[in-house]
């Protein structure tokens, strides 16, 4: 651990570090550091090649030489004896962009006690020096930590460092924040605090989101919740926490810009991708072992939280390179784990729903969801060969009754069709600029 209440290594009381080429941060150097320890259950990382390939990096990498900067609020905060502290977790790659935005939108949160805990997936676009910068220039003002690691490509990596290695001491509640999206109002984390503070049996709360471009102009509107006549805010009927919701698949709020957590719930899991989904169905099936089975501890907060940014290398608008290799996946006969027998069950049972939820007409509305959306995601793309292809599947796929299959293609396609904005960066994206085909469109829900 670098920081943290048994850390005898990293320590405010002391001798002062010395100051690093930012002249308002400090610096501090450690020399023979091994990813393992700075990384909690390394060694349970297993089962795809893919894990065991992440395992075997984390492994090789060993006797690094690895800088910490802190601002001076970071060092002034570490003398205190705080409790009830706030650590904001922003992993970071390749957004040099966006990166100041997005802190900028962590220092104004009215919260008291707000610290931005930042690790650096070995950015090649100066990320770092940006951030360095900026935090140089609010040192005095913002409590802020920065971390830069090797480059693996998983963001639970650059997650985990920083809750297992970098919390400050007293940090009881944990919030996130990639490097490209920004808070929606300097009240967001203040907002989800409170509703755990009001409730103490609950470990997490999480509000909503909505989406918006690379140039900040809004592409979809929240969707989850919606006002009432007398000025407030709740959640629609079909996106409220039940596990009958969650079963159907209806819930689409499943992303760690929305979350904060009281410090001591699960790690975040090595997934490559959805690992924002496999997180919240941890913090499900700890609730439902924790309070008999109901969805106690996990709160519900009507409010927008989020401006989650759609960009040309984020998840929601993969690569290239994984786009033409899912394409060629699809395209070669090679079936993702829900198209397997007893795939959605699987999925049921790793979120922690109750048996009596999953039923087969259950089974059949959620893996209709996931055929529509397989199959508008390929014709989208131009893909219009596959797609046929897929939507022809899901007919032959015995779980899924014909009218949920029909039901959901046209919804999907009903949602794409009625929001302008959102058709039209899809069309930029896949025709503009000698891109056919290339980009995927906003992710569908």
């Amino acid at each position: 651990m670098l920081v943290g209440d048994d850390n005898k290594r990293f320590s405010a009381y002391a001798n002062p570090p010395h100051r690093s080429e930012y002249s308002a941060l400090f610096r501090r150097d450690y020399f023979e550091v091994s990813m393992i320890d700075l990384l909690p259950g390394v060694t349970e990382i297993a089962g795809t090649a893919r894990r065991n390939e992440l395992s075997r990096q984390i492994l090789r990498h060993c006797n690094l030489a690895l800088a910490l900067y802190t601002t001076e609020r970071f060092e002034t905060d570490l003398k205190k004896s705080h409790d009830r502290n706030v650590a904001v977790v922003v992993p970071t790659y390749d957004i040099r962009e966006f990166v100041c935005e997005t802190l900028e939108s962590v220092r104004r949160q009215d919260h008291p006690r707000v610290a931005a805990i930042v690790v650096d997936d070995g950015s090649s676009d100066g990320t770092e020096r940006a951030a360095l910068h900026y935090l140089n220039s609010h040192s005095g003002s913002m409590s802020a930590c920065l971390l830069q690691i090797p480059h693996f490509g998983w963001p639970s990596v650059t997650r985990n460092v920083a809750l297992y290695s970098l919390l400050p001491v007293g940090s009881e509640f944990i919030a996130f924040m990639d490097g490209d999206d920004v808070f929606a109002s300097p009240s967001a984390v203040s907002a989800l605090i409170e509703a755990l503070r009001a409730n103490p049996a609950a470990f997490a709360a999480y509000g909503d989101y909505d989406w918006i471009s690379e140039g900040g102009e809004t592409l979809r509107q929240s969707q989850e919740i919606k006002s009432r006549r007398n000025g407030k805010w709740t959640w629609r009927r079909d996106r409220r926490l039940t596990w009958r919701n969650l079963a159907l698949g209806n819930h689409g709020v499943h992303h760690f810009q929305t979350l904060a957590v009281r410090r001591g719930v699960p790690f975040i899991p090595y997934f490559y991708r959805g690992e924002d989904s496999g997180y919240f169905a941890r913090l499900f099936k700890k609730s439902a072992e924790t309070y008999g089975g109901t969805l106690g501890g996990v709160i519900q907060v009507p409010k927008l939280v989020c401006h989650y940014r759609v960009r040309g290398n984020s998840i929601t608008n993969m690569s290239e390179e994984v786009l033409v290799r899912n394409v060629d996946l699809m395209e070669s006969g090679v079936v993702k784990g829900w198209q397997l027998p007893g795939g959605a069950e699987r999925r049921f049972e790793e979120a922690g729903i109750p048996d009596s939820f999953v039923t087969k007409e259950t089974i059949s509305v959620w893996l209709a969801k996931q055929w529509a959306n397989e199959t508008l995601r390929s014709m989208f793309r131009g893909k219009f060969r596959t797609g046929i292809s897929t939507l022809r599947q899901s007919f032959r796929d015995r779980r899924v009754y014909r009218r949920h299959i029909i039901g959901q293609f046209v919804q999907y396609l009903g949602k794409q069709v009625l929001e302008p904005r959102v058709m039209i960066q899809i069309i930029r994206r896949a025709y503009g600029k000698g891109r056919i085909g290339k980009s995927p469109p906003a992710e569908v829900r």
